[in-house]
Parts: structure tokens; C-alpha cells; sequence
């Protein structure tokens, strides 16, 4: 057995990872309250962490880059589903002042494109032999 004075520290454990890493940010340390490290962990992970906990207290440089990528993207769906309630506010705003106004589509799948154009040359040609059926015709015989 060596002695604790002989020892090597070859790296810091990671909380997160598990993994040893020579470069490391202390979580409780200056960069870590610079990156909110305990607020994000603790807010957005699956996992506790205090400074009495006997855990170690420091993350490697690839697990804070995805704490960060983690929090942003929740900060990102936080915001989207806010914009998409004001949005479905506003719909519901908008048709509780036209009620009578039917709701259509603006989006045409291409079987109803084709039908479309299929009836309205089958119908221009039995309107030609009619009495002017269509609103352009009446518009064009007055």
C-alpha cells in the first residue's frame, strides 16, 4: 500500500458523467455561479445536487456545454408554447367576432386540386350551354 502523500491525482470526477477530466468547473465555484450550474441542475435534471451532499462538486467541460444546450432548449419550448397560447387566443378572439363567418381551409390537397379543375371544366362547359349560371357570366351580361 502507497501512502496518501504519494498519491496522483490523475483528474476530478465529474458529477454528471461520472468520468475523470483534468479540466473541470467546480459547481458552487465562481464559474459555476457565472453559469447558474446549481439553478440548472437542480431545475432541469433529473438529479439533486447541495454542497453537503458527498458527491463530487464539479463538472467536465462536454456535460456543462449540455447542461446549457439542455436549459436553452427548454427555455426555447417554454417561450414557443407561451407565443402558441397568445396565438390560440387571438383565433379564438377573432371568431367569437365574425361567428357567422365559415372557417375554411387555405391548404388545398393536391386530390382536391384536381378535382376542383376537373368540375369547373365539366361545369363551363354545361354552363355555356345554360343560361349563365356563374357569377362572371352574369356580371359579363349585364
Amino acid at each position: 500500500m502507497g501512502s496518501l502523500d504519494r498519491a496522483c491525482i490523475s483528474g476530478f470526477l465529474c458529477r454528471l458523467c461520472s468520468e475523470m477530466h483534468r479540466i473541470v468547473i467546480h459547481i458552487y465555484g465562481e464559474q459555476g455561479q457565472k453559469h447558474n450550474l446549481v439553478e440548472k441542475i437542480n431545475g432541469y435534471l433529473p438529479i439533486t445536487i447541495s454542497p453537503t451532499d458527498p458527491l463530487p462538486k464539479t463538472i467536465c467541460g462536454g456535460c456543462l456545454k449540455r447542461v446549457q444546450q439542455h436549459y436553452e432548449l427548454l427555455q426555447r419550448v417554454a417561450r414557443l408554447r407561451e407565443h402558441n397560447i397568445e396565438l390560440k387566443e387571438s383565433i379564438q378572439e377573432i371568431h367569437q367576432t365574425m361567428p357567422n363567418r365559415p372557417r375554411r381551409s387555405t391548404i388545398a390537397l393536391p386530390e382536391q386540386i384536381n378535382r376542383r379543375s376537373s368540375e369547373s371544366s365539366s361545369s363551363s362547359s354545361s354552363s355555356s350551354s345554360s343560361s349563365g349560371s356563374s357569377g362572371v357570366e352574369q356580371e359579363d351580361s349585364d
